[in-house]
């Protein structure tokens, strides 16, 4: 199944509650989410889960313990057929279904919350339907979880202005989770990109919720602040022009929009023929090719984890310091799960 070059792509993953994130919930919600065996999210004949999902101690550098958590993304479907071509006879009524369940493998890095994801085969679930899986799977945990804390004022027989006063309390708490999935770019895949465009007409920088990280571009890092300080839930920078954007400058924007994936970039313009382009994060997404990668989710885990170390070495991917608070949960769960 994994013989032969595949490509990893990369994503900068924000899942929030409220004002909390990913590792304040990673008990009681996140790694529940993920391992547990009922959750599944089904669309029409199409079931989405997770397999083999166990967490790994990637490395330990200087006072930081590195922890990922890795699995397999399966989309078990049915493939189905009316008919079928015959040469010389035309077309022929030949109904047939078969099951077909493609998948890809994922490591999370818990550190840093980058995502990093390969497809395993042919029709492989893709990234956003990762997103929209996890996202599913979480909500119906953070409601499992909050009817189960909700129940437990019940048992102390308060009176009723009490007792709504103290679920109002926990609701508030408890937030419904939210989940971003961001491609993390290249300046190389940017700039190809933006090549194609005649004419560069618009260039829209859209602010996404964080981790708890800062931005290392300081000016993107002061918008995101200025953003959390009014409490905008929709912060957008938007450069336009019907003459044409200068491409040379988009590039270099557009590469520090995208280095963390912190940002959203749409582009808009048109090619040489006249027609629109449009293109986003995922169109220039960075990817980097890897080889032999093993079956066993585990063990694929830390070969996705070594190309992802190599690319951050080589200054591909840009990582933020890792804040005291990040640390300090990552032991906690490293002390859980491995002692």
């Amino acid at each position: 199944m994994n013989d032969g070059l595949k490509a990893i792509e990369m994503a900068n993953l924000v899942c929030r509650f409220g004002s909390e994130v990913l590792l304040d919930h990673f008990d009681d919600i996140v790694y529940p989410s993920l391992t547990d065996t009922d959750l599944v999210r089904t669309y029409g004949e199409t079931s989405y889960f997770f397999e083999k999902v166990e967490l790994i101690h990637l490395e330990s550098v200087d006072e930081s313990e590195v922890v990922g958590v890795v699995g397999r993304f399966i989309k078990d479907t049915k493939l189905r057929r009316e008919q079928i071509y015959v040469q010389g006879q035309g077309l022929k009524h030949a109904p047939r279904s078969m099951q077909s369940s493609p998948s890809s493998l994922f490591l999370l890095v818990l550190n840093s919350h980058r995502l990093v994801y390969l497809k395993e085969t042919v029709d492989a679930p893709t990234k956003d339907a990762f997103r929209s899986t996890l996202l599913s799977l979480l909500r119906k945990k953070h409601s499992q979880v909050l009817k189960a804390v909700l129940a437990e004022v019940d048992e102390h027989k308060l009176d009723r202005d009490s007792a709504r006063e103290a679920k109002d309390r926990l609701r508030a708490g408890l937030a419904r989770p939210t989940l971003e999935l961001i491609p993390l770019t290249s300046e190389e895949s940017i700039e190809e990109f933006i090549r194609a465009y005649e004419v560069l007409k618009q260039i829209k920088i859209s602010l996404a919720e964080r981790n708890d990280e800062s931005d290392l571009n300081g000016f993107f890092d002061q918008m995101q602040q200025i953003k959390d300080d009014v409490g905008s839930t929709d912060t957008a920078l938007v450069h336009r022009s019907n003459l044409g954007l200068d491409k040379d400058a988009a590039v270099q924007q557009v590469t520090a929009a995208t280095a963390q994936g912190n940002q959203k970039v749409t582009l808009r313009g048109l090619d040489e023929g006249g027609e629109t382009i449009i293109g986003n994060n995922e169109k220039f997404q960075l990817k980097a090719p890897v080889e032999d990668i093993s079956e066993n989710p585990s063990e694929a885990g830390y070969q996705m984890y070594e190309s992802f170390r190599a690319l951050v070495d080589r200054g591909l991917v840009r990582l933020p310091p890792e804040k005291k608070k990040t640390s300090r949960l990552v032991r906690r769960i490293l002390a859980r799960y491995f002692e």
